[in-house]
Formats: C-alpha cells, structure tokens, sequence
C-alpha cells in the first residue's frame, strides 16, 4: 500500500475510537495541536500532496513516526495521503486514536524559532 485514502475516516480521528488492525495509521502523539492541522489543511486545500512516514510492528499495526498533523488535516479534507514505510520504528502513542486530545499549545518549531 503506498497511500492511505484518509477519506475513509472523513473526520477528524483525534479523540474518536478507531480499530487498530484495520491499516489505519496510529498516533505518534497523545496530542495534535489545532492551529498545526490548520495549517496542513491549507496546504491541502492549496493543491500539496502530503505524506507520512509509517512502519509496521509484527502484530501488522501501522504506526505514523511522521506526519500526524498532516494525516489529521487529510482526514479531515478526505484526500488520500502517501505513506513512506520504514524498515524499523517504535510503536509511539500505544493508545490509539481514542486517547488523543486537542491540546492548545505553541507548537515546538515555533518555540524553537523564538529562540
């Protein structure tokens, strides 16, 4: 599979409860920041094809290491996004979708531009 038809979700999937073993691409966060999804969705919206990188553990659960605000805003603009695999990874957020929130936070490349 080299892409994820988010339109499949058609929704936001933070904080909704989906199957694990279905291909859905789990969080690497607990967290997705509002104002970051926004500005993917702009992207989105301003014809960028967006991409995650993925990996599979043994139990054949995909997880994302990069690109969990990018797959939220495809969700939510149901457009297909590419999935880059990765030999070897790490099951980041191991609570799935259902256990993220919306967290009102500055985003850390921002912080880090304010140094």
């Amino acid at each position: 599979m080299d892409s994820f038809d988010c339109a499949t979700i058609g929704y936001d999937p933070t904080g909704k409860t989906l199957a694990t073993h279905t291909g859905i691409p789990q969080p690497a966060q607990q967290a997705v920041i509002p104002s970051v999804v926004e500005e993917k969705r702009a992207q989105i919206q301003g014809g960028a094809e967006l991409s995650i990188n993925v990996w599979k553990d043994s139990m054949g659960i995909v997880y994302i290491l990069d690109g969990q605000h990018r797959f939220v805003a495809s969700c939510i603009e149901k457009k297909k996004i590419k999935l880059n695999w990765k030999k070897v990874g790490f099951p980041g957020f191991r609570n799935g979708w259902g256990a993220t929130r919306h967290e009102q936070v500055v985003p850390a490349k921002e912080r880090l531009k304010r140094k």
